[in-house]
Order: C-alpha cells, then structure tokens, then sequence
C-alpha cells in the first residue's frame, strides 16, 4: 500500500494531466511569500501570490517552517507506539503557553518509516501555526526525498539560494541548511551517519550526491507529489474544526447530496417506467395467452362435434348404402325387421309363399303369356336361395343366418345377418361412374 502513488496508475500523458491538476490547486511558502505554480509545456515555475488572490488545497513549505526529526523508539507494537506519540504531542502542545505567535506549533505529523525485532523509525514534522490556511500541508524535505533511493543525497538550491541537504535514511527522511558548521555534503552525510565516495576517485559507494539547481525547484517539488506514495499523503492532511469543516460540507457535501438525490430520483422513475412497461407487457401476454387458451378450449369442443358429427354421418352414410343393397333384395322376401347390432345388420322376414297350383284359374293359365312363365321361375321360395342373393350383393361381408330356418308349407322364415363395407360399394359407384363417362 506504501508503494501506490499518483504515479503507479499514469502513463505519460496522464502524469502530465495530474502534474496540470496540481498546479492549479498546489501552492509553496518560503520567506513569508506564498507563491503558486505555474505549468507551461515547458515547465513548471513559481509566481508570487497572495493569499486575498488564492487559497491552496495543498500547500508546500520551506523548511524553514517545520521541525523535521527522524527518531528511534523501543517499541515494536504499532498500538503503543502510536500512544507514545500522542503524549509526546501533548507535552508540545502544553509546552506552548509562553512561546511567541510565530514560534508556536499548529500541528504535528508522525509517521512510522520502518521497524524491526527492536526497535521503530518514526519519522515526525512540526510546523508552526504561522502558515497560510490550506488542507494539506507538505514539507518541502518530504517531497524531494521522494525522487531519492536509500542512501542517495540531493543539494538542492532554494528560491533565495541557499543550500539545503536531503537525503533517506533507513526509509527515513533528513535534511538541513547548508551552515557554517553543515557546510559539505559529507559534512551532512557524516552527522546523519552516511559515507561519501574518497574525492577524484571512481570507486563504487553506497551514497551518490545529486545537485539540483532553483530552475528545477518548481518541477521537482510536483515531481515528488505525483512519486509520493497516497497514504503517506494522505497523513499530512489537517484535521479540522465542525466550523471549519462547515465550508468544506456546503461545497463538497451539498453538491453530493444533490446529485445522490438527483440519481435517487431518476433511477427511482427509471424502475417505476421499467416495472409499468413489465406490467403491461405481462397483462397483454395473460390476455393473448387467455385468448389462445380461449380458442384452444374453443377447438376442443370443434374437435369433439366434428367427431361425433363424422361418428353419425359414417353412420348414416352406412345406413344410406343399406337401402341400396336392400332395393336388390327386398322384393325378394318379406322383410319385417331391420335392426343393427353390433356393427351387423339384422333381417328377419320370410321368403314368398309358393303358388296352390291346384286352385290356379285355368283361364288365368291359358291366357298367362311368356313374361309371366319367365317372372313365376325367378321367385324366391326358398331361404337359403335369399341368402346367396344377398351374398352376391357388393359390400355384402359374412352374411349368415343366426338361427335356423323354420320351413313351413308354403314359405319359409329366416334371421339373417351381415356386415356392410362402404368402401366396396364406395368403389363400385365410382366405377360404374367412370364407366358412364367413357
């Protein structure tokens, strides 16, 4: 997490867009003058402000304004060492009744640079209460250490020329003025426990001395804002008072509030339209599959008529095709029921009862011509001569007598039963049509 800064989610482009950004809301103090950043395609410059004309977010500050230590404690334990720092806090800020305007502290900045089986490096600023009002308040050493590796030392030249020396120490950050006793960058190394490369030799050290003229101030402070990891930024952020914060809430929270309500709203209406139209839409569905259901009940019952409507008119067409093989018969007997059962038809009748010769009119016999000789020849007298007949007849299927014939003098009685093909006598008709067409 110490590692993620401005810098780990930019490409080129974007770090320029940030370092744009910072400009415009970063202010540095030095000298009692507040300036403000100036970006350019070029580069990056400091013009002087005041603070009636801007009011930075974040501000930067010379070293001059803090106290800047670098402390070993014998406390591993995060819990009570962050206990410690708060009693030391105190007993600074219960120091300060008798100290001048100037001389006193606003607030202090601690944080915990690295520990080990022993002991923690905490790493601590102390500013004074005589800065310009802003949220954020950065010390200068802090952000040029930031463009440093372990055991790297940076001399870089203020706005009014002076010297001041930076370099990490145990992840740490030092720094001083250039004075008569600091007056070297090996004088520095050597108070803060470093070594320099031997002078006019090329031997590989540990420590490398880089020099950074005023011309470059601006851009390395930037620099060392978009390289700084977040959460160490985000510890020199001010904690405020309600009062202070109160301009804060009416310009950040207000304009918050309104959007949230605002997106509340339309997302709200955007759900009621959504939840109506699935309404309608399922009403309309229920209705068209009301109305399919409807016509399905509908065709059932169509199905059921036409079913049994096609049931009585095969019935009826077999009833119908009855009467035409019964006019080839029927003359032919006395037929006195006509019943169906069981998918037969039932005949029960009697054959024509054979002339008395003996009572025939002799006159009817010398004056009876040939038709009638023929006519008397071809009459059924007999059942079974019935039955052949009726055999012979198309779509005749099984004919049979169901009980025996009862003979008697002059005629005999029969119960005949057979079963009738449509189909045969279908056929037939359109046979003898075709051949009436021919």
């Amino acid at each position: 997490m110490n590692t993620i800064s401005i810098n780990t989610f930019s490409n080129a482009m974007l770090s320029q867009y940030a370092k744009k950004a910072l400009c415009k809301i970063a202010g540095y103090y030095a000298n009692d003058v507040l300036y403000s950043f100036q970006y350019s395609p070029s580069g990056i410059t400091l013009t002087v402000t005041s603070q009636a004309n801007f009011t930075p977010q974040l501000l930067i500050v010379a070293r001059e304004y803090y106290q800047e230590q670098l402390s070993s404690y014998p406390i591993t334990e995060k819990k009570e060492l962050k206990k410690l720092l708060a009693l030391e806090l105190s007993q600074v800020n219960g120091s300060q009744s008798g100290a001048s305007p100037s001389a006193k502290l606003s607030h202090v900045v601690s944080q915990i640079v690295s520990q080990n089986e022993s002991t923690s490096q905490v790493n601590s600023w102390k500013f004074r209460s005589n800065l310009p009002v802003a949220k954020m308040v950065i010390p200068e050493s802090f952000l040029l250490a930031q463009l440093l590796t372990v055991n790297q030392l940076i001399e870089q030249e203020t706005l009014d020329k002076q010297k001041l020396y930076i370099t990490r120490l145990n992840d740490g950050v030092v720094s001083a003025y250039k004075h008569s006793l600091i007056n070297s960058p090996e004088r520095f190394c050597n108070s803060v426990g470093l070594s320099l490369p031997v002078p006019n030799t090329n031997e590989v050290t540990d420590t490398q001395v880089l020099a950074s003229s005023a011309n470059d101030f601006a851009m390395s402070l930037i620099d060392g804002v978009v390289k700084a990891p977040i959460k160490l930024l985000a510890k020199f952020v001010k904690r405020q008072s309600s009062t202070e914060n109160m301009p804060i809430i009416k310009t950040v929270a207000l304009p918050i509030v309104v959007i949230l309500t605002a997106y509340l709203a339309l997302s709200s209406a955007w759900l009621y339209w959504q939840q109506s139209s699935l309404e309608q839409q399922i009403a309309e569905q229920k209705n068209e599959i009301n109305q399919a259901l409807g016509e399905q009940d509908q065709y059932n019952v169509n199905l059921s008529k036409l079913a049994i409507l096609n049931e009585f008119l095969v019935a009826q067409q077999a009833k119908s095709l009855l009467w035409l093989v019964l006019a080839n018969v029927i003359e032919d007997a006395q037929i006195r029921t006509l019943r169906y059962s069981k998918g037969r038809y039932i005949l029960i009748g009697r054959t024509h009862e054979k002339p008395d010769k003996n009572n025939v009119n002799r006159e009817a016999d010398s004056k009876s011509d040939e038709s009638d000789t023929t006519q008397e020849s071809a009459a059924i007298y007999k059942a079974t001569d019935f039955l052949e007949k009726l055999i012979q007849q198309k779509g005749v299927v099984d004919a049979k007598f169901d009980s025996a014939v009862r003979r008697s003098k002059r005629y005999e009685s029969f119960t005949v039963s057979f079963v009738l093909s449509t189909n045969d006598i279908a056929n037939n008709e359109l046979a003898e049509d075709s051949n009436g067409i021919n």
